[in-house]
């Protein structure tokens, strides 16, 4: 398990490397915040396609996460709830 200095590092310099490393890491974590807020409302599929999303944020967002503020299981667990909201 790579600690998040290195996942952040990984994805800045190898980006599809990076999320998929993130992904094996937080996958579980991303899919019970969201599948929490959804799992009343959305069907199996709505909840998958707003966890990708959140992951596709993430790679978006790669040159910006900075662990200084935060680590990034926080920053995660905050873009999960408020993806999960907007849906």
């Amino acid at each position: 398990m790579l600690v998040e200095k290195e996942l952040c590092s990984l994805l800045i310099q190898n980006p599809e490397k990076g999320l998929e490393k993130i992904m094996d890491q937080y996958m579980a974590f991303v899919y019970t915040i969201v599948y929490g807020k959804l799992s009343s409302i959305c069907n199996k599929q709505d909840i998958e396609e707003c966890v990708s999303d959140i992951f596709y944020e993430i790679y978006r967002a790669r040159n910006i996460i900075d662990l200084e503020k935060g680590s990034l299981k926080s920053y995660l667990a905050v873009l999960s709830k408020r993806t999960a909201i907007d849906v």
